[in-house]
């Protein structure tokens, strides 16, 4: 046994001195991380907007279309009332009458303050889009003799 051992020992010696010695494999160095982030055109990052400012005078106007239609629901059902008020009064049902009338007065009320808050959300909307479009755009006046213009550039 000692001599198969020897004899495995010479083989593999003598194949190692018959091949070349390659150098080790370089490792490739790992890359270096760059401490500052890349610098990005402002131009093609302003026409890209995130954030509150996208999303905001879309969620206004829905909120005001909201409010209109519930405000135009409510208004409906107090016409209504107030019809059935007038038909049980002309059929002398007086206290039936003034049920129905009370009733119709406070969804009336409701109906009004609806209205009211779907025209003050089309005013923001107004503002916001007209504060984002300024973003992006300017108005300019030019005083001529005998005249000027006035410009508004932007976009919706």
């Amino acid at each position: 046994m000692q001599k198969r051992v020897k004899s495995l020992e010479r083989r593999i010696d003598a194949v190692r001195r018959e091949q070349p010695v390659l150098p080790p494999t370089a490792v490739p160095p790992a890359p270096a991380v760059d401490p500052m982030p890349p610098i990005v055109n402002a131009q093609a990052a302003s026409n890209h907007e995130t954030g509150w400012k996208s999303i905001a005078p879309w969620v206004v106007g829905v909120v005001g279309v909201s409010a209109l239609a519930a405000g135009f629901a409510l208004n409906l059902t107090a016409r209504s009332k107030m019809r059935d008020c007038r038909s049980l009064a002309i059929d002398n049902d007086i206290d039936g009458a003034r049920s129905a009338c009370d009733s119709a007065k406070p969804l009336a009320h409701a109906s009004y303050v609806l209205f009211g808050a779907a025209g003050l959300a089309a005013i923001v909307d107004v503002g916001l889009i007209l504060a984002r479009s300024s973003e992006r755009g300017g108005v300019s006046m030019t005083v001529q003799p005998g005249g000027g213009t006035l410009a508004w550039s932007g976009r919706f």
